[in-house]
C-alpha cells in the first residue's frame, strides 16, 4: 500500500495495478530507456507474441525480434509505453 493511499483511505486497502495488462500488449509500442543494442540504437519496439512468460519484440529500425520476460516491462526506469524521443 503506498502512503498517499494509506492516507486519503485509511479504511480501504489499496493495490497497486500492474502497469502491463496482458490483454492490451499486442501490437503495442514501446521505448526502451536502456537500448538493447548499442551499435545499432535499437530504441523502438512492438509486441509481435505474447507467451506466458515472455514476448516477443520487434525493433523497429533493424527489424530484430528481442525476447524479454513481461515483468520486465513495468520498470519504469528501462520501458516507456509508445514512442518517444530519447
Amino acid at each position: 500500500m503506498t502512503d498517499a493511499c494509506a492516507a486519503a483511505f485509511p479504511a480501504l486497502r489499496c493495490v497497486a495495478m500492474p502497469r502491463v495488462q496482458r490483454r492490451f500488449l499486442l501490437g503495442s509500442r514501446w521505448t526502451s530507456l536502456r537500448p538493447l543494442d548499442r551499435s545499432g540504437g535499437e530504441c523502438h519496439f512492438e509486441v509481435l507474441e505474447i507467451g506466458r512468460d515472455e514476448l516477443v519484440m520487434r525493433a523497429v529500425l533493424t527489424r530484430r525480434d528481442y525476447r524479454i520476460a513481461v515483468a520486465a516491462l513495468d520498470d519504469v526506469a528501462a520501458w516507456a509505453t509508445g514512442w518517444i524521443s530519447t
